[in-house]
Order: C-alpha cells, then structure tokens, then sequence
C-alpha cells in the first residue's frame, strides 16, 4: 500500500468510527454492518473496491498479499470468523479497527489481542 492508500484506509476508518455505526450482521453500511461489511466498504471508501470478502478469503485474494513482519496501517487482520483494520494506535491498549457485537463500541478502536492471534494481510491492488 502506498502511503496514500494507507491514510485513505485511516481515514475511512475514523469516519465510521465517529459514525457509530451499529452492528448488523450481513450489513455494509454506516446504517449497519459486521465485521466483513465494515472492512469492505471504508476500503470502498477509501477508493479501492475490494468486495464483499469474509476472514478466509483474504487468504486466497488476488488483491491482498500475506504480511512478512509486522503489519502497518491499513493492514487487515484475519481472526477466525473475523477481520480488523490495522491502525496502529487507535487509543490507549488500542491497535485496531473493528465491528464487535460484544457490547462495547459497536465499531471503532479495539485491542487485535482480544480475538487471538491474527493472519495479516496487504492491499496489492487489481
């Protein structure tokens, strides 16, 4: 990812993080979304259609590559059954973005460590 690709993905994040968008399973939306949702559209956002991708198909994309080393901003986290946005620091304790139905913040800033350990992924482009 570029820099600017990078920001973009920060960005969109932020936007919908200051959004507040709830949690919907199956959405895409800042009416709603999930975790898959959320990721594909700020990357849509951020001017890089991605589509609709779930936790394992970042894994066989043309699109994202796997991550040699640590993630950088932007970077998407695969959990199983779950994907994040790396954002570095996102807030105290804080390194993601993600959609939770867990009770906490619907979607905004969250600990990577919550969900285990993660598969890391980069936007290669088309």
């Amino acid at each position: 990812m570029t820099p600017e690709q990078q920001n973009a993905v920060a960005t969109a994040a932020q936007d919908w993080s200051a959004s507040q968008v709830p949690y919907v399973y199956g959405g895409a939306t800042k009416a709603g979304a999930d975790c898959s949702g959320s990721v594909s559209a700020i990357y849509a956002q951020a001017g890089m259609p991605i589509g609709r991708m779930t936790s394992g198909a970042f894994a066989t994309s043309s699109l994202f590559q796997p991550v040699v080393g640590a993630p950088q901003l932007g970077d998407v986290g695969s959990f199983p059954g779950h994907v994040v946005i790396y954002g570095v620091n996102t807030g105290p304790g804080m390194d993601v973005w993600s959609a939770s139905q867990t009770g906490g913040p619907v979607f905004g800033p969250s600990s990577s460590r919550w969900y285990g350990t993660a598969r890391w992924f980069r936007y290669v482009g088309p």
